[in-house]
């Protein structure tokens, strides 16, 4: 399927570049590694790493001066910090504050595989939750997370757990939530999910795919969530580049 495209090599290059000028690693007026050496620290191309340099040159987080290389501007002028509220919301919900419906070892799906960066049919841990509002269901949000995070992160009990999934990832594994990939479509549910979201099969849903990544770009935990079409606007706003 369309949507099942790796991430880019050059998104993680430019995601962990940004993220390093956004921590004060690279401060303003800094000179960025030539794009050998960062070619070289991603395993990558040259062409991928001037690629990802282009971007971040779009966007106005550096400049390039002929002969000299990439030099760091800082955080543009209206770029957006943070996430869109939606995921924020996903990302920090206490698990208590929603239905458990079950957790148990499956095989990865080629989606699931895909997106977490281990091989199809191997195992990982899937948390899947009925979130519920004022008007009855809004939400099934299932959370899949390679074996070895999920045992270090104590995520892998079938009772729900204490506080959120990001708070114990990252304190397991002595890394932070750097940025998410995010790939949405639409489709009709299936029976099991028409009936626990009480609604119309005949409705369509939106589904959603958000991979947590760490800064060195590896996959932390996936996010499936599947929202009742009618239930939902999903909200954004972000600056353009020049």
């Amino acid at each position: 399927m369309a949507f099942e495209a790796k991430l880019s090599k050059y998104a993680v290059i430019a995601s962990t570049l940004q993220g390093r000028i956004e921590d004060g690693t690279y401060a303003r007026g800094d000179w960025l590694p030539s794009e050998a050496q960062i070619a070289a620290e991603f395993n990558a191309s040259r062409q991928t790493a001037v690629r990802a340099l282009n971007i971040l040159k779009q966007d106005g987080w550096i400049d390039s001066q002929q002969g000299k290389g990439y030099v760091v501007r800082g955080r543009p002028a209206g770029s957006r910090l943070g996430a869109p509220d939606y995921i924020e919301e996903l990302l920090n919900a206490e698990e208590t504050s929603a239905r458990l419906l079950g957790v148990e070892a499956v095989l990865a799906s080629p989606r699931v595989a895909d997106a977490l960066g281990v091989k199809e049919n191997s195992a990982v841990f899937e948390r899947r939750r009925l979130v519920s509002g004022d008007r009855g269901p809004v939400a099934l949000s299932t959370a899949y997370l390679p074996v070895q995070i999920a045992v270090a992160a104590s995520a892998d009990g079938s009772e729900p757990v204490s506080g959120n999934l990001r708070d114990r990832i990252e304190s397991a594994r002595g890394t932070r939530f750097d940025f998410v990939t995010e790939r949405i479509t639409a489709r009709p549910p299936t029976a099991d999910e028409a009936e626990l979201l009480k609604m119309d099969p005949s409705d369509s849903v939106l589904w959603l795919l958000l991979t947590v990544h760490a800064p060195d770009g590896s996959s932390l935990v996936t996010y499936d969530v599947v929202l009742p079409g009618d239930r939902h606007e999903l909200v954004d706003s972000f600056a353009l580049g020049s």
